[in-house]
């Protein structure tokens, strides 16, 4: 009889073992999952940042490999030594549509949209995106479903005066004092314009077929003109002449 029970208390011991090893097999890997930020796109403290990655006072950077970046929800491009002079234009390399906030050093609300939040913009990999630089420094936190890459350029584009007409996508830098121009378009496709007045950009004509219209934008020291044409469509972009000077009264007149 004690060997009976004996055997019993041997077996019921061994299965309360088990029992307690699978718990704590799974209470590590909840607890290794939430280290590691898997399910919500970030990467140890990157997670508790997730909504608002710019207060995390620790981000994970972004790789880069040249003007390429490439990196996850959560982790920031720190661009420096930026000409405020010249737009700032982002390629999606990997990745379908990113979306993504802008700050100062170190998550400075310098550059808000509405209220307390950071301006936001989407780019991809299909359209072309151009931000004017308020500062030779600025924060990027992309935000997508899955990894992303980001190529990152300062090009010198052509200036925009007078009458410009092209075929497809184009995009100009418009440093005059006008507020506004005419745009026409013949084709069945369609023709986006977007003008980046500010620190993003914002789409001022998106039609399909022949147009002939015209659109105007806030006024600023200089705007990016992004001319996104699809299928080969033809347009023409004309801005007012500028102004000549007025004469001071007296300036030609000889010392007598």
């Amino acid at each position: 009889m004690a060997e009976r029970v004996s055997l019993a208390a041997r077996r019921r011991l061994s299965l309360f073992s088990i029992v307690i090893w699978i718990v704590g097999l799974c209470v590590v890997a909840v607890v290794g999952a939430n280290a590691l930020g898997v399910g919500d796109g970030g990467s140890g403290s990157d997670a508790a940042y997730a909504d608002d990655p710019w207060l995390n006072p620790h981000p994970t950077l972004a790789a880069h490999d040249g003007d390429v970046y490439s990196g996850r929800t959560g982790e920031v491009i720190r661009l420096t030594g930026l000409d405020t002079s010249k737009p700032v234009h982002l390629h999606v390399v990997e990745g379908d549509f990113v979306r993504a906030s802008v700050t100062g050093e170190n998550g400075s609300l310098a550059f808000t949209d509405v209220g307390d939040d950071p301006a936001r913009f989407t780019i991809s990999e299909y359209d072309q995106e151009y931000i004017m630089p308020p500062a030779s420094a600025l924060e990027l936190w992309p935000e997508a479903d899955e990894p992303w890459s980001i190529q990152v350029t300062q090009p010198a584009l052509a200036e925009l005066s007078g009458t410009v007409s092209g075929i497809g996508d184009a995009a100009f830098v418009y440093s005059g004092t006008a507020t506004s121009a005419r745009v026409s378009a013949r084709g069945e496709y369609s023709l986006r314009v977007t003008v980046v007045a500010g620190l993003v950009g914002e789409q001022v004509l998106s039609v399909s077929g022949n147009v002939d219209r015209t659109i105007a934008w806030a006024d600023s020291d200089a705007a990016v003109f992004v001319i996104d044409a699809f299928e080969e469509t033809a347009w023409t972009i004309t801005v007012p002449d500028e102004p000549a000077p007025s004469a001071t009264p007296g300036a030609d007149e000889g010392t007598p």
